[in-house]
């Protein structure tokens, strides 16, 4: 549940958005290249790439109090290809919980060399789950496993 946001808080997020939005080009998203008065793509394409209405989306950059869901603050960072970090502060801005991050349940094999390298430095890796996923045997030793 999103918390409530204050007026500056709004205005940092509808200045987030705008600069994310100024950043991308329309021809990435089949739009055509003409002449643009600001660089980036429109308000009216991003809600479109969203499924958010034109006027939603730019009440949200405006600043004004509306409360965006998690769906739709998911959609719009999709839609500006956020990385994780960036994908955070976007739902800080919002006030929401930044959602669990999925994981692949398993190790890379190079994290996995970097455990069994650092040997006799004790070392295991876990996911969110607390599941161990590798580990060397300098661990193993001290846990007796």
């Amino acid at each position: 549940m999103a918390k409530k946001t204050s007026p500056e808080q709004r205005k940092e997020l509808g200045a987030f958005l705008s600069s994310c939005r100024a950043r991308l080009h329309p021809q990435e998203f089949g739009f055509p290249q003409g002449p643009r008065r600001t660089p980036g793509l429109r308000r009216e394409e991003v809600a479109a790439l969203s499924g958010v209405s034109v006027s939603w989306y730019t009440w949200l950059e405006q600043g004004r109090d509306i409360q965006p869901s998690a769906d739709a603050i998911r959609r719009i960072a999709k839609v500006f290809k956020l990385d994780r970090v960036e994908s955070s502060h976007l739902f800080a801005l919002s006030a929401l919980e930044v959602p669990a991050v999925e994981t692949s349940g398993g190790v890379s094999d190079g994290l996995e060399m970097l455990v069994r390298a650092i040997d006799p430095i004790p070392a295991y890796v876990r996911n969110t789950r607390l599941d161990i996923l590798a580990w060397n045997d300098a661990i193993a030793d001290l846990f007796v496993d």
